[in-house]
């Protein structure tokens, strides 16, 4: 039902590079790979090294967000050092 599930149209062209001409799909390179690593090394930073506030008051924070029900599944956990 999603994703490539067919050869494409574009392989009837001639001398098209269906790979370099694509465009890159940004949620999958992004929110799957660099932000999530980003924002915890940030955390870790805030909580433990700058010490901009407690680990207590970071996990209050992530734990009291008002997530929408769309994101009910995917809630983050606590944060602890020991994960980081």
């Amino acid at each position: 039902m999603w994703g490539i599930n067919g050869e494409s149209c574009l392989l009837k062209l001639h001398d098209f590079p269906l790979i370099q001409r694509l465009v890159q799909d940004p949620m999958h390179i992004l929110l799957e790979g660099v932000v999530p690593h980003d924002m915890s090394l940030l955390l870790y930073k805030v909580a433990f090294v700058a010490q901009l506030c407690t680990e207590k008051e970071l996990n209050l924070l992530i734990t009291g967000f008002p997530y929408s029900y769309l994101h009910v599944h995917s809630v983050p956990v606590p944060l602890d050092k020991g994960s980081i």
